[in-house]
């Protein structure tokens, strides 16, 4: 699965997963990636991350460390902190994401009409 950020696609699985060492942050737990509308590009990658215990960390702090890892136009424009939605065998609830992000996440409809990845 992918999604367009002006005309480039994003393939899900070229972006960060936790557990890889060369993009894992020290205060992040778990993260999920998803796109959401934006009027500009289409769609832009937003990150829901869940902090560690007692770890202290800043949507600017992790924006940064990923610029370092990633391609600009993979770095997550927003950074969201709540726990993951799950299924019952552990599965990120990429849906259910999008469902709690799109009320805070800016609102905007992508060139397809499209609202967060969803049809309307």
């Amino acid at each position: 699965m992918s999604f367009a950020r002006s005309g480039i696609s994003i393939r899900r699985d070229r972006l960060p997963r936790p557990g890889r060492t060369r993009v894992a942050h020290p205060s992040v737990a778990e993260a999920a990636v998803i796109g959401i509308a934006d009027p500009k590009w289409g769609e832009v990658p937003v990150a829901v991350v869940t902090r560690r215990p007692s770890a202290e960390v800043s949507t600017e702090e992790l924006i940064a460390f990923t610029r370092t890892q990633l391609a600009g136009f993979k770095t997550p424009k927003h950074v969201y902190f709540r726990e993951l939605p799950k299924s019952g065998t552990g599965k990120i609830l990429k849906h259910r994401l999008r469902e709690l992000i799109s009320p805070e996440a800016p609102q905007a409809r992508s060139a397809t009409g499209r609202v967060c990845g969803r049809a309307n």
